[in-house]
C-alpha cells in the first residue's frame, strides 16, 4: 500500500480526509500497526479498485513507477 500510495501521489492526510479518519490512523494501517476494517476495504475497493489481499499485504503485485498495478 505504501508504494502504491506514493506512486499515485496520495498522502496519508488526503486519504484520511477521504476516509474520514486521521492521518495517524491511516499511517498506522499502512504500516501494519492497526488492521484495516471491513469498511476500509470496501471503501478502497470501490474508490480505487484495490483487492482486499493487496490492501492487507497478502499479495505483493508489482507496482510501476507511476503507482499502477502491473500484475
Amino acid at each position: 500500500m505504501k508504494l502504491w500510495l506514493q506512486g499515485r501521489g496520495i498522502t496519508y492526510r488526503s486519504l484520511a480526509g477521504q476516509m474520514h479518519q486521521s492521518a495517524g490512523t491511516i499511517s498506522k494501517k499502512v504500516n501494519k500497526q492497526l488492521m484495516w476494517t471491513e469498511n476500509d476495504l470496501v471503501f478502497l475497493s470501490g474508490r480505487f479498485g484495490l483487492s482486499a489481499d493487496f490492501i492487507l499485504g497478502l499479495k505483493h503485485p508489482r507496482v510501476g513507477e507511476g503507482g499502477e498495478l502491473l500484475d
